[in-house]
């Protein structure tokens, strides 16, 4: 859909990535339209773990974006070179992920193309979601379009395969499938060709047992089964419902060891609790610290990417 430039602001002297759209695209009256006004909706994003959006604009014909230039590693690469990542590290990405896309939600945006290629591990270790090429706002979203399938078919929910409106629940499907890759290095569906594929998503149930599933810890298989449904009402509403689920999961296997407050937990906690374990109705209380509780892990993504791009530390 685009092309992107390594770019230096005059302004500020920094570099910048520049991604002007392709002729196509950019010659259609409806996504002239949706770019500008979704783009400005975007740029009020400000998350540690989504890449800023600085401005957009027209240049003639053309339509461009200008978003920070990130150093690292896209996540597709970092696990077809590692093979999925360690247990510890697998949940501190997705729960980074999922902090990114609840801030994307909280704007009132479906970004509707959540993939490993659209994230990126900076040198820092920090996971980055980016692109909001398909991205719109929740309120356009219902309108739907049957004769365009947005998204990318790895990674798309069933409604996106079938060509229907996208919404939160749908990200959090994709947010799914991303999370199952980061485990285990492996998509949950594909097939021969994009359109087998798709249809997979629409027909088939995740593979959350057997040989494929070994390296997914227990408690994660919950939330995975919820947020793959079938049926968008039956998965999390929302990113924030999957970033508490994902920590409490971390805090179940001794991943998370901060001792709980006596502070209530937030609303809606209780039915993660009962996704998890829907036996217990035991009242709970989540940790009200906001730093990770593994440092270790974002240092040892930094290192390997370091590794993998021939970067500082690589030695």
């Amino acid at each position: 859909m685009s092309t992107v430039f390594r770019s230096r602001d005059r302004a500020t002297g920094k570099d910048v990535a520049v991604k002007v759209m392709g002729a196509e695209w950019a010659a259609r009256r409806d996504m002239r339209e949706r770019f500008r006004t979704e783009m400005l909706v975007a740029q009020k994003v400000r998350h540690r773990n989504v890449c800023r959006i600085l401005d957009c604009g027209e240049d003639g014909s053309r339509l461009y974006l200008v978003t920070e230039l990130i150093d690292g590693l896209d996540l597709k690469s970092l696990l077809t070179a590692s093979g999925g990542l360690p247990t510890e590290h697998a949940f501190e990405g997705s729960i980074q992920l999922a902090r990114g896309l609840q801030a994307v939600h909280d704007a009132g945006i479906v970004h509707r193309d959540v993939k490993s290629p659209n994230v990126i591990v900076d040198r820092s270790g920090r996971f980055r979601l980016l692109d909001f090429d398909l991205a719109e706002r929740i309120e356009e979203a219902g309108r739907g379009d049957r004769d365009e399938v947005h998204g990318t078919p790895a990674y798309m929910s069933p409604e996106q395969a079938r060509g229907e409106a996208a919404g939160f629940e749908s990200d959090v499907y994709s947010l799914a499938v991303v999370v199952f890759e980061l485990f285990t290095g492996e998509l949950p569906f594909r097939g021969e060709t994009a359109a087998a594929t798709a249809r997979k998503h629409v027909e088939e149930a995740p593979p959350l047992q057997g040989p494929r599933a070994a390296r997914l810890p227990p408690p994660l298989l919950p939330i995975l089964r919820k947020s793959l449904d079938k049926d968008p009402a039956r998965r999390y509403p929302r990113a924030r419902s999957v970033v508490e689920a994902l920590r409490l999961a971390r805090s179940t296997i001794g991943l998370d060891d901060t001792p709980p407050t006596t502070e209530a937990s937030p609303e809606g906690f209780s039915t993660l609790l009962g996704a998890l374990n829907p036996r217990d109705a035991t009242r709970r209380f989540e940790p009200t610290t906001q730093a990770f509780a593994l440092r270790r892990s974002r240092e040892a993504m930094a290192r390997l990417v370091a590794a993998l791009t021939g970067g500082p530390g690589s030695g």
